[in-house]
C-alpha cells in the first residue's frame, strides 16, 4: 500500500462564536492572588506605614475603597506577571529551565539601569 502525503490542515477562520468567547474571556477578572488576603495585606501595610510616620498616635482605621483595591490589585498582578516573564527570558537565555537567584539579581541590575530613580 502506497503512502500518501497528508493534506496540510486548513486554518480555521475566526468565527463569530470564537470572537464572542474572546470578548467574554477579556471581560472576566480572575486574579492570581485572592481578593480578601490581598485586601488584608494592603490594610496591614497602611497601618504599619502610619505607625512609622506618626509614632505614639492613636491608630486611625483607614477606609479603602473597592475601586482602589481593584486598581492596586490589577497593577500588582501586571507587574508581577511581567517580572516573571522577564525572569523567564533570562533563564532561557542562560540555557536553563530553573530560575536561580542570579537571574533575579541580574534583572534587578538591568531594571536599576533602565529606571535609576525606581531601584527595586
Amino acid at each position: 500500500m502506497a503512502r500518501t502525503k497528508s493534506q496540510p490542515q486548513k486554518r480555521k477562520k475566526l468565527t463569530v462564536e470564537g470572537m464572542r468567547k474572546a470578548v467574554q474571556m477579556g471581560n472576566k477578572r480572575q486574579y492570581m492572588i485572592p481578593k480578601a488576603p490581598f485586601a488584608r495585606v494592603v490594610k496591614d501595610v497602611l497601618r504599619e506605614e502610619e505607625n512609622k510616620l506618626f509614632p505614639g498616635k492613636a491608630q486611625v482605621q483607614y477606609r479603602v475603597t473597592k475601586g482602589f483595591l481593584e486598581c492596586l490589585h490589577e497593577a500588582l498582578e501586571l507587574f508581577a506577571t511581567q517580572y516573571f516573564v522577564d525572569l523567564n527570558f533570562l533563564t532561557a537565555h542562560a540555557h536553563r529551565v530553573t530560575l536561580m537567584l542570579k537571574d533575579i539579581e541580574t534583572l534587578r541590575k538591568l531594571k536599576a539601569k533602565q529606571y535609576p530613580r525606581h531601584a527595586m
